[in-house]
């Protein structure tokens, strides 16, 4: 009810103050102050990932909304401090949520990372918008610096229609904490093991039966609310990411 009688106040105001204005410049200045935001809290036990020293993060923009691919459907939302209505690209950082079903439940979040040899691959875009049935945690720190879904909890509390919010918590979510740098490693490695070297390919084995040894697990906790809006312009800007 107190979301109902916001945006209809926003709308009502905007109505007033636009009234001259273009359709699209109101709902544009409409979407400005009603776009929902999100809120992280971080447990670093290393002190040694990209938030080292950061106790909170906050997120000025958020928008979700479901989409289907070859017949099956999820629910997205993606968390930024940039209006994520008018966007051409994406800036760091910004926080992804993938569940795989549309409607207000307790997921389950996945393990991000199937194999070691994964990492090599890592593919943003593709994590969050390929529909595979996982649910993930995605948050991007910087071009070099990602956070991926270990294990937790993501509960969606409230799923309406267009225009309101999306609400939902994220609860004791583990995350790994996977840089540019750890990627070249695991790369040198693979190759250094196909080679032959007898050193690389323990160490590999010893990653493999314990990825925690290169990769930090981080614990964030936290609050979702997702303006509802058609985010169609930012999954297809996530695809063509994972294209380049």
């Amino acid at each position: 009810m107190k979301n109902r009688i916001l945006l209809a106040a926003l709308l009502f105001a905007g109505s007033l103050s636009f009234m001259a204005c273009d359709p699209e410049e109101i709902i544009n200045n409409i979407a400005n102050n009603t776009l929902g935001n999100a809120t992280l809290t971080i447990s670093d036990p290393n002190q040694a990932t990209f938030y080292a020293g950061t106790d909170t993060l906050k997120f000025s923009s958020s928008v979700a909304d479901t989409w289907s691919q070859n017949g099956n459907s999820c629910a997205l939302s993606l968390s930024a401090n940039i209006n994520l209505l008018k966007i051409d690209s994406l800036s760091y950082p910004y926080l992804g949520v993938q569940v795989n079903d549309t409607v207000a439940r307790i997921y389950e979040l996945d393990n991000s990372l199937d194999s070691i040899e994964q990492v090599m691959n890592m593919n943003l875009g593709n994590l969050l918008t390929e529909i595979n049935g996982k649910n993930v945690f995605v948050l991007a720190a910087s071009d070099t610096c990602w956070y991926l879904s270990k294990s937790g909890v993501v509960e969606v509390t409230n799923f309406p229609g267009y225009g309101y919010e999306i609400t939902g918590t994220l609860t004791n979510v583990q995350a790994y904490y996977i840089t540019q740098s750890t990627i070249d490693y695991v790369e040198d490695l693979i190759n250094k093991a196909s080679g032959g070297d007898f050193e690389a390919i323990q160490t590999l084995m010893q990653i493999k039966q314990n990825p925690t040894t290169i990769l930090p697990v981080v614990t964030f906790n936290g609050n979702i609310s997702s303006r509802r809006f058609n985010i169609s312009a930012i999954v297809k800007l996530l695809q063509d990411n994972a294209a380049e």
